[in-house]
């Protein structure tokens, strides 16, 4: 019964070692995200069937470059105001779906561009992604120790960015881009039945 003890602490002494050194070591990030331009489309949004308007919406192009040896999986972003921290979307955070994106969300390996539809709203954003190894999705990941630690981990109080980077998550950020105030001039339109 002693021995048994023994072990049990032995070995969550090493995993909380382990763990403190992975954490210690530099993280090169290995995936980088920048906002190429912003441009304004005119954009026609359906309000109920047979009533449409038409709107001025700011759109920016995304350039997400993918350095590491694995392909991701990024289906959207959210964009983070400048008085938010951490990697976590919060309550009325703008969503933004990374379009180019397959219907998994994955993504290969060099550049991707995508789309995005800037807030309406005045002040400084910038879009988050978080990016996720596609092989974390396969049987023999789910079943390996470093899921089972992460998972154990993620139960715990410790921090998102600490499980995530146990995981293999990346959270990547953009550049700071100006947020757009709404459009009030809008135009409605009727369609055709």
């Amino acid at each position: 019964m002693f021995k048994s003890r023994k072990v049990i602490v032995v070995s969550l002494v090493g995993i909380i070692c382990l763990t403190i050194l992975m954490f210690a070591i530099p993280f090169q990030p290995s995936i980088h995200l920048n906002c190429i331009y912003t441009t304004n489309k005119v954009v026609t949004v359906l309000l109920r069937p047979g009533e449409t308007y038409k709107t001025n919406m700011v759109f920016g192009m995304f350039r997400l470059e993918n350095k590491s040896a694995k392909r991701i999986i990024a289906p959207l972003g959210f964009f983070q105001n400048e008085h938010e921290h951490g990697v976590e979307a919060q309550v009325g955070d703008y969503i933004a779906p990374i379009l180019s994106a397959g219907r998994d969300g994955r993504l290969p390996r060099g550049i991707s561009t995508f789309e995005a539809s800037i807030p309406p709203h005045d002040g400084k954003y910038r879009l988050v992604v978080k990016c996720e190894p596609s092989s974390n999705r396969t049987a023999s990941y789910m079943t390996s120790f470093r899921f089972r630690l992460a998972r154990f981990l993620s139960h715990l109080t410790v921090t998102n960015s600490l499980v995530a980077r146990l995981f293999g998550t990346e959270y990547v950020f953009s550049q700071w881009i100006p947020g757009t105030p709404p459009n009030t001039a809008l135009e409605p339109t009727a369609t055709a039945p």
